[in-house]
C-alpha cells in the first residue's frame, strides 16, 4: 500500500466572497473565514446537479466548510450552510448591488492569504446582516460598512482640516463656523479625536504651509494607523515596557495583542528602524530588538500618545486602584490552600526572574493574576487583565526600570503575605501603594513631554 502522508484537516465557517470555474465541473472558492482569514479553496464536482452541496457555495452564503490543506490551493469536503444571505438580497437590486460592493471591499482589504482577520469578518456578517434585514437604506449601510472596514484596515477621511494645506478646522469663540480657509475646506464641526488606545482608526496631522502640496486633490498628510502603532511603541520603550536588547514579540503576536492587521504592524516596525529605535535581524536568532530608549522625536510622538486622552489616563488610573485594592481585599478573605501555593510559585518565579525583562514581565503577570484569581470571580480576573492591557497600550507589560524592580521586590513579598495572612484592610493598602508604581512613571513622563513642549500638563490637547 501507497502512503499518502498525513492529511490536515481543518474547520471554519465565513462568507463565500465569490466563486470562479475550474475545469469542466469544479470552482475555486474564495471565503473570509472566521478563523484563517481569507481562503481560496476548490470544490469538486459542485457544478454538477447532483452535487451535495455546490448550492451553499454561492457568493452572499455564511457557511461551515471541513477542508484539508492542499499542495496550492485547499479542498473542501464538506459544506453547511449557517445562513444564506443572498436570498433577500437577489430579488432586490439595491441590495444586491451593495452586498457586491461589500463583498469586493472585503476582498481587497484581506490581501494575506490565511491571516486572521477576526474584525473584518465579523464587520461582514453584520454588513450583511443589516441588508438582508431591510431595515434600513442599503445604501446608508454600504456607507457605514465602508467607512468602519476602512478604519479597520488603517484608513479614515481627514473632515477636520482643510484639503488643500491641512490647517486644522475650528470654531470661532462667538461659536460659528469659521469662513472657509480656501476651496475644500469642511464644514466647521471637529471630527472623532483620536482616542487613547486608538486601535485601527488613524487621525489627520496638519502639514506645515511650507510642504503645502498645490491643488484640491494633492495628497494629504495623514497619520497612518501604523504610525500611531509606532508611536505607542516609542513611549512603551520610553516606560522601560521594552528595554534596549530585548527582543520584541513576534509579528503575529503584536498584531493579536493590538488588534491590528499585520500590515499594520510591518509599517510600525519600519517606522522604529529607520528612526533607529529597532533593528530587524533575520535568520534563525533573528528578529526585532530594541536598540535606543529615546530618541530626537521621542518627545513628540509621546505627547501625541498621551496628551490628547490624559484625562481618560487619569480615569483608568483612577478605576484601577479601585479595582485591584477590591481584588486584594477579597483574596484575602477567599482564598485556600491551592491559591497560596499558586501564589507562592509565581512570588518565587519573580523573584528568580533576575535582570531578564520577559520573564520579570511573565512572572510579574503571574503574581497578580494567582492574587486574582483567589478572588474565585472570574469577573474581578477579567477586568484586572483587561486594565492591564489598555494601562500598557495594549503591550501587556507594566512599566519597568532596575528601581521600579527592586521596589516590586520589596512590595510583592509583603502583598503576597497580606493575602495569605486573611487580612484584607492591610492587603488593600498595599494593592494602592503598588499599583502607584505604574501611576507615577506615566504622570513623571507625561508631565516631562508636556513641559519640553511648552505646555503645562494640566492644558487640555486638541
Amino acid at each position: 500500500m501507497r502512503d499518502n502522508g498525513r492529511v490536515s484537516l481543518y474547520r471554519d465557517d465565513g462568507i463565500v466572497l465569490r466563486t470562479q470555474k475550474l475545469g469542466e465541473a469544479d470552482r475555486i472558492v474564495t471565503v473570509l473565514t472566521r478563523r484563517n482569514g481569507r481562503v481560496r479553496a476548490v470544490g469538486k464536482g459542485v457544478r454538477r446537479t447532483k452535487s451535495r452541496f455546490g448550492a451553499r457555495l454561492e457568493p452572499f452564503t455564511h457557511v461551515d466548510l471541513l477542508l484539508y490543506t492542499g499542495r496550492s490551493l485547499d479542498v473542501i469536503t464538506q459544506a453547511e450552510t449557517v445562513r444564506a444571505y443572498g436570498e433577500p438580497l437577489a430579488v432586490d437590486y439595491p441590495r444586491y448591488t451593495s452586498g457586491t460592493a461589500m463583498l469586493e471591499t472585503a476582498e481587497r482589504f484581506t490581501p494575506i492569504e490565511k491571516e486572521p482577520l477576526i474584525r473584518q469578518f465579523l464587520l461582514l456578517v453584520g454588513g450583511l446582516r443589516a441588508l438582508g434585514e431591510g431595515a434600513h437604506d442599503p445604501r446608508l449601510v454600504l456607507d457605514a460598512y465602508l467607512l468602519r472596514t476602512l478604519a479597520v484596515a488603517g484608513y479614515a477621511p481627514a473632515l477636520d482640516e482643510c484639503a488643500v494645506c491641512g490647517t486644522p478646522d475650528s470654531v470661532s469663540p462667538e461659536g460659528r463656523p469659521p469662513a472657509p480657509l480656501s476651496r475644500g475646506t469642511t464644514p466647521g464641526a471637529p471630527g472623532p479625536r483620536d482616542r487613547w488606545l486608538g486601535g485601527d482608526t488613524p487621525s489627520a496631522r496638519p502639514a506645515s504651509p511650507a510642504d503645502a502640496p498645490q491643488g484640491l486633490l494633492s495628497p494629504m498628510t495623514v497619520r497612518t494607523t501604523g504610525e500611531r502603532i509606532a508611536e505607542r511603541f516609542v513611549t512603551a520603550i520610553a516606560l522601560g515596557q521594552f528595554v534596549p536588547g530585548q527582543r520584541l514579540p513576534t509579528e503575529r503576536e503584536l498584531a493579536a495583542m493590538l488588534s491590528v492587521s499585520r500590515a499594520t504592524v510591518r509599517e510600525a516596525i519600519a517606522r522604529l528602524a529607520e528612526a533607529g529605535y529597532v533593528t530587524v535581524r533575520r535568520g534563525r536568532s533573528g528578529g526585532t530588538f530594541v536598540t535606543d530608549g529615546w530618541g530626537p522625536d521621542s518627545d513628540e510622538m509621546i505627547r501625541r500618545t498621551l496628551g490628547g486622552e490624559w484625562h481618560e489616563v487619569e480615569l483608568l488610573l483612577d478605576f484601577r486602584q479601585v479595582i485591584e485594592q477590591q481584588i486584594a481585599r477579597t483574596a484575602a478573605v477567599r482564598r485556600t490552600g491551592t491559591d497560596v501555593k499558586a501564589i507562592q510559585a509565581a512570588l518565587a518565579d519573580y523573584e528568580r526572574a533576575g535582570a531578564d525583562r520577559d520573564s520579570s514581565r511573565m512572572a510579574d503577570l503571574a503574581l497578580h493574576r494567582a492574587i486574582a484569581d483567589a478572588t474565585h470571580n472570574p469577573h474581578l480576573t477579567s477586568l484586572s487583565l483587561s486594565i492591564r492591557h489598555d494601562i500598557s497600550f495594549g503591550f501587556e507589560a507594566e512599566p519597568y526600570s532596575p528601581e521600579v524592580r527592586g521596589r516590586a521586590l520589596h512590595q510583592h513579598p509583603v502583598l503576597a503575605q497580606a493575602v495569605i495572612d486573611g487580612n484584607p484592610g492591610q492587603a488593600a493598602a498595599l494593592a494602592a501603594e503598588h499599583f502607584s508604581l505604574t501611576e507615577s512613571m506615566l504622570r513623571e513622563l507625561h508631565a516631562r513631554v508636556m513641559l519640553r513642549a511648552g505646555t503645562p500638563p494640566g492644558t487640555p490637547q486638541e
